[in-house]
């Protein structure tokens, strides 16, 4: 049990304890089942970001993020969606393929990071009342790291904090030998026509 959530979540007894090789530390690992429907809501939430902002539908945006979003990364976001109702008139949307990796859960099996490799990001500036694309910038790979919160009122996993973009480093040279369980896909999410 923990302080969020109000009792033991299902998948608590099927967690598993493993040693990370290269720092030895004790990572905790969940049934792929949990990893799946962790990157599936992480992926939808995502999603329906992404079609807000493309839209620019600001009330839908702050109605509608306690579905997909909690903790700081909520607030950063209400309070981003406030100042851009009185901004210039112009406004940008990431756009990315993205292929994540779950991993570092916690004891209670309610918490982990998710590592979003995101490739061929492009931020397209649209003009605020017109919606035309007035401008599109490539910005090459990525990759970053949120943390994810399931919140059992609402049966879901939620994007709970953003943590860190990991350096270039990271995402050239990286052996993928983690004891991590992780399940990639590859959505297009947000792509032009």
């Amino acid at each position: 049990m923990n302080s969020h959530n109000a009792r033991p979540l299902p998948w608590r007894d099927q967690m598993r304890r493993a040693a990370e090789p290269r720092t030895q530390e004790i990572a905790w690992l969940a049934p792929p089942e949990v990893i799946a429907l962790t990157s599936a809501h992480y992926l939808h939430a995502i999603r329906w970001l992404y079609e807000c902002e493309r839209l620019y539908i600001p009330n839908l945006l702050l109605s509608g993020a306690t579905q997909v979003t909690t903790d700081d990364y909520f607030h950063t976001l209400r309070q981003q969606i406030s100042e851009r109702v009185s901004a210039p008139t112009v406004y940008g949307v990431l756009r990315a393929d993205h292929r994540v990796e779950v991993c570092g859960f916690n004891a209670a099996g309610d918490v982990c990071h998710l590592i979003d490799h995101q490739t061929d990001r492009r931020m397209a500036t649209y003009h605020r009342t017109t919606h035309e694309r007035l401008h599109t910038q490539n910005l090459g790979a990525g990759a970053l790291v949120f943390r994810l919160r399931y919140v059992a009122q609402h049966e879901r996993w939620k994007i709970s904090r953003f943590i860190q973009t990991l350096p270039d480093h990271y995402i050239a040279t990286r052996d993928d030998k983690l004891t991590f369980e992780r399940l990639q896909q590859y959505p297009f999410i947000g792509r032009d026509a």
